[in-house]
């Protein structure tokens, strides 16, 4: 294609924090490098931007207020259509189902290619009847599913009967020279976990456990970072139950990354994740991975044994014997530490760039050829 393609990478809100916003303020830098390069964000709020984006990057926000969810999608109709006509938008990225759902109506209205990236898991929410509907809609009106795991890829063919040309894996990837610790601190007795408050981190079930392992290790912590609505309830807990020597609620980070170097290793007690980055974050900084092997995401990152391990799913017990044995075994820390960073190529932004150019530039020629 002669002409410069135009690329947008569209969010619901890009004033939330989260894995959505990190994903969209990477790609959206990382293309503006080559192309032009817009982020959207569908709602204004009149909060600030929760990440940075490089000069070069058109910031544009579409709707200022706060609506109900029908209501959003139509006051954005026209405001959508109008944005991707002026700007020439040749291919538009939408990060997350509500995304999604909000500009499913205007594809048939534009000439813009649209890629739907789903940056959940679909069958964590199978049963959640509107969540579905997002998914499926978003998924029949796009030109392109992408999924975070292979087996939310899968999940997309089957229960949506889609064709398999239709639907792709692109995993998130990961800055593995940022902050990245030279050597592990096998001396540590720390463990770490962050996220978002929310219900499906299960920080609730990770202070529980912990309650089990400081009865046999009363001399190790553990650090949780993060807010959001389930942080109350799990102050109060950790208050009730005498564990605030031992357990420390940390706050929210800016870079949690920045801190892992001090600790002994990670854990992941999500109930559900798509692809969580900060695993890789961990495996970046040679930590050892502890985590319950959920429907999608862990078991794509941690190799069982190797560098990490997976534990069935909400068996506390369970969770507790191996946060007890890694305790008790150093060696064994610091091997798995060694093996954290071998399969990182799989993430690395070099590969996972490149997949999504390929994919961009294709969408783009077959617009301008039917042009």
């Amino acid at each position: 294609m002669d002409k410069e393609i135009k690329i947008c990478f569209v969010v619901h809100n890009f004033a939330d924090y989260g894995g959505v916003g990190v994903v969209a303020a990477n790609l959206a830098d990382a293309f503006a490098e080559r192309y032009s390069v817009s982020l959207v964000s569908l709602l204004d709020d009149g909060r600030p931007a929760a990440y940075h984006l490089a000069d070069r990057v058109r910031y544009i926000k579409l709707l200022r207020g706060e609506f109900r969810l029908r209501n959003q999608q139509r006051k954005l109709f026209k405001k959508i259509r109008r944005m991707l006509k002026k700007e020439e938008i040749d291919v538009a990225v939408i990060l997350g189902h509500y995304t999604g759902f909000l500009m499913s109506p205007v594809r048939p209205f534009v000439k813009t290619r649209f890629v739907f990236c789903d940056h959940g898991a679909l069958m964590n929410q199978w049963d959640d009847r509107k969540n579905r509907a997002m998914r499926r809609l978003s998924a029949m009106v796009c030109d392109k599913v992408i999924t975070l795991t292979e087996r939310t890829k899968e999940d997309y063919i089957k229960r949506f009967h889609m064709r398999r040309d239709r639907v792709d894996c692109i995993y998130n990837w990961i800055d593995q020279e940022l902050s990245e610790p030279e050597t592990y601190d096998i001396q540590s007795k720390r463990i770490v976990s962050a996220g978002r408050f929310g219900i499906e981190k299960g920080f609730d079930l990770m202070v529980r456990i912990f309650e089990i392992v400081v009865r046999r290790h009363p001399d190790w912590h553990l650090d949780l970072y993060g807010d959001g609505e389930m942080f109350d309830e799990v102050d109060a807990y950790v208050r009730e139950h005498n564990l605030s020597e031992n357990v420390h609620l940390m706050g929210f980070y800016d870079n949690v990354r920045e801190v892992f170097g001090k600790y002994a290793f990670y854990v992941m007690p999500s109930y559900r994740e798509g692809l969580p980055v900060v695993l890789l974050e961990a495996k970046c900084c040679r930590l050892p991975i502890v985590s319950f092997d959920i429907l999608t995401g862990p078991g794509e990152i941690i190799r069982d044994g190797v560098d990490g391990l997976l534990i069935p799913p909400y068996d506390t017990e369970c969770f507790a014997d191996a946060v007890s044995f890694l305790m008790d075994n150093p060696e064994k820390r610091k091997e798995m530490s060694g093996h954290s960073q071998e399969n990182l190529n799989l993430f690395s932004r070099e590969t996972i760039f490149r997949q999504w150019e390929q994919l961009i530039l294709s969408l783009a020629d077959r617009r301008g050829r039917r042009e």
